[in-house]
């Protein structure tokens, strides 16, 4: 895949962690028009209505994650670091978090473990994004948190 690699690991009752890792991506600031053959649309994908928590301290990350939820019909909560992200999952019980790893205040590890230690919390899905730059390669790496897990597991199971 793009000179990249996926992979996946499972543990029953943990949880699972899907990864990529994609090298020499460039990033095209142009946005160029491309003839459609017979492709789907966002418009014609159908979702249950469901509430997802955007958690970003980049505001413009939250924008890009929340038009594309809003355009699939899901409602749409947002937060700017970990300790707002447990308030907001205490108050509103969204049926899924995309959560950033690195933010002030808080961040994405320790307020899974937070979220996931509350018994009327636990069953939240939690999707872990982060975008970071390692030796000159820009990569970006997805992590599915479902059970709680402390901090320094999944930094030894991630090159982040």
């Amino acid at each position: 895949m793009m000179g990249g690699t996926i992979w996946l690991e499972s543990v029953v009752g943990k949880g699972s962690k899907f990864t990529f890792t994609l090298h020499d991506v460039t990033i095209d600031t142009e946005i160029k028009q491309t003839e459609k053959k017979d492709l789907f649309t966002p418009k014609e994908i159908r979702f249950e209505p469901k509430e997802i928590l955007i958690v970003d301290d980049v505001e413009s990350n939250r924008n890009l994650i929340k038009e594309n939820l809003i355009m699939l019909g899901f409602s749409v909560l947002e937060a700017e670091n970990g300790s707002k992200a447990v308030q907001m999952t205490s108050k509103y019980k969204p049926d899924l978090i995309f959560m950033d790893i690195r933010m002030p205040v808080m961040d994405g590890f320790e307020a899974a473990k937070i979220i996931k230690s509350n018994p009327d919390l636990n069953k939240v899905r939690i999707v872990a994004l982060t975008a970071s730059m390692r030796n000159e390669t820009k990569r970006m790496t997805i992590i599915f948190i479902s059970m709680a897990t402390c901090k320094t597991d999944i930094k030894n199971r991630f090159v982040l």
